[in-house]
């Protein structure tokens, strides 16, 4: 039985127990919500009234990127911009640049890339010559 009346358009989908019981087995708030068309806030008071122990908020493991923090401050100090090494790692920008901070890497400015990318550029349109 469902112990709530007001819900998302359509009513719930899902009952109290099963709700529980897949907060129980590990499944986030916001994806059993999704799947039982109601608020995430409701899902975590379902699993609270059914006895089942509420998991600290955004204590879930960290996504394996698909570089190390080495090698993303590596790039950043070889010039390579943010979003290009968030791209190369799997990541958001926002994930790369906290990298960066807790590495204690100094932050380029936007003009700063950009005088970078043009002096980077030049030199390879326009590579010096060796005197003979």
């Amino acid at each position: 039985m469902v112990s709530y009346v007001r819900g998302k358009t359509g009513g719930p989908k899902l009952s109290d127990d099963q709700i529980a019981a897949a907060y129980a087995e590990g499944e986030d708030s916001v994806s059993i919500a999704l799947r039982a068309n109601v608020d995430s806030t409701t899902v975590l008071k379902i699993a609270r009234a059914a006895g089942v122990p509420i998991r600290p908020r955004g204590r879930g493991k960290r996504k394996t990127l698909g570089l190390t923090d080495a090698d993303i401050c590596r790039l950043y100090e070889a010039g390579v911009s943010g979003p290009v090494i968030a791209d190369r790692a799997g990541t958001t920008t926002n994930t790369v640049y906290n990298i960066l901070r807790r590495g204690g890497i100094p932050l380029r400015t936007s003009g700063a890339v950009s005088s970078a990318m043009a002096a980077a550029s030049r030199a390879r349109r326009y590579p010096r010559k060796e005197p003979p």
